[in-house]
């Protein structure tokens, strides 16, 4: 993707998996199939915390480390979930969302998010995914 996006997915984790696992949405994604890879991500997991990192080669920079989001759904008594993150990406900055409130953003000179987008779903895990777009904005 290249130009101002937004991605967003919904995501219904299922039941609960035996340990916290992650799922959620990654922009700017390069040479995904080379080591020196590059893309940032945002996940959520089960237990209402979300994280945000960017992957350049080996290394994984911290944006936001696991948070507790009081708009973030918990997983209930049968481990059941729905959450929506987001990303809008312009030429001047980058902004994460979940459940529609803005957790961070940051300019657009240290990551640009422009490159590959998708889903990040971490194993073990039993999700359902939903309204999952990638549009233009102005």
């Amino acid at each position: 993707m290249s130009g101002p996006f937004k991605i967003t997915a919904t995501f219904t984790q299922m039941k609960a998996p035996t340990h916290p696992e992650a799922y959620g949405i990654f922009v700017g994604g390069k040479d995904l199939d080379k080591e020196s890879q590059t893309y940032g991500y945002l996940i959520v997991r089960g237990d209402g915390k979300y994280m945000i990192k960017h992957r350049a080669g080996a290394e994984a920079h911290t944006i936001a480390d696991w948070t507790d989001l009081a708009s973030m759904k918990k997983q209930d008594a049968a481990g059941k979930a729905t959450n929506t993150v987001s990303f809008e990406v312009r030429a001047d900055s980058v902004r994460a969302f979940v459940n529609g409130e803005q957790v961070k953003s940051w300019a657009g000179a240290y990551w640009t998010g422009s490159g590959y987008a998708g889903l990040r779903v971490n194993h073990n895990l039993d999700v359902h995914i939903s309204d999952f777009a990638i549009t233009p904005l102005k």
